[in-house]
């Protein structure tokens, strides 16, 4: 049996029962190391495009092999394009946000670049909770007469939405897509500074939108372990002998899909199927 079902706000989780073992696969790790500019180059290339490869990608699209490899990757994690099922992950497809965002004749200072990635990141569960957190908790401060939230009070409010220990590297590519967004400008640390995001305008109000539309999810652990406890309970009822055929083992698969398009969504149910059926 195939089931869909919100386990987080905003959030939804595909779950395949087969059997009494349980497979947990969660992306919530934070892309890195890459630029939203980059993004909006690949989208802007490829726009004429019905479906493209990566190395296409790289013949095209001016830059290093290992900077667009990296746009491509932060594309896909902001629903910018999606990867198409053809038996490798290498063929893709811009998405409408992504086209939407290839068209655009400039990418500083222009709005609908900016609205473009503020839809991404509410869509992009991993940002969304960070910025709400950090919004929650109060982060905001004034360094140099300039109101920002700095480097570590996004580390501190990632640490709650990230199980894995978060890097700067992964705080400073938030901040510069804030930046892509207009909630901000990056502004680099030096001289016993830390790196920051020196907040626009339109900053607090995106996010109190974001605190209504998605409140913060502070029972998030306590909810997730008491899943875990309930299908633990399933599978000690399994294990003790409720049926004795053997093929009666629950195996159960959950995948955080918040941030994919139906039509991935579809895919990876449809990979799930032909394994199980194998």
């Amino acid at each position: 049996m195939l089931q869909t079902r919100n386990m987080l706000s905003g959030s939804s989780y595909t779950r395949l029962y087969v059997g009494c073992f349980r497979v947990t696969l969660m992306d919530t790790s934070l892309p890195r190391r890459a630029n939203p500019e980059i993004v909006y180059e690949i989208c802007r290339e490829m726009k004429g495009a019905d479906e493209f490869t990566r190395n296409e990608v790289y013949e095209e699209v001016s830059g290093k092999t290992r900077d667009l490899r990296r746009g491509l990757t932060l594309a896909r994690r902001l629903g910018f394009l999606r990867a198409v099922d053809s038996g490798t992950d290498d063929v893709f497809r811009l998405t409408t946000r992504g086209t939407g965002l290839g068209y655009q004749s400039s990418y500083e200072g222009n709005g609908t670049v900016e609205e473009l990635f503020r839809e991404a990141i509410e869509e992009f569960r991993p940002y969304r909770e960070i910025l709400v957190r950090a919004h929650e908790g109060n982060a905001t401060s004034e360094v140099m007469g300039d109101t920002c939230v700095t480097q570590s009070a996004f580390r501190e409010a990632a640490g709650s939405v990230i199980d894995d220990e978060v890097k700067d590297r992964e705080v400073n590519l938030l901040i510069k897509t804030a930046q892509a967004a207009g909630l901000g400008e990056y502004r680099t640390g030096k001289r016993g500074y830390e790196t920051r995001l020196i907040l626009s305008d339109d900053y607090a109000p995106f996010v109190e939108s974001l605190s209504r539309e998605h409140p913060s999810p502070t029972a998030a652990t306590d909810r997730t372990t008491d899943s875990e406890r309930e299908t633990a309970a399933e599978t000690e009822g399994a294990a003790s002998g409720d049926s004795s055929d053997s093929s009666d083992v629950t195996i159960s698969v959950e995948l955080d899909v918040g941030d994919r398009t139906s039509e991935e969504i579809a895919a990876i149910v449809d990979e799930i199927r032909h394994v199980t059926d194998e």
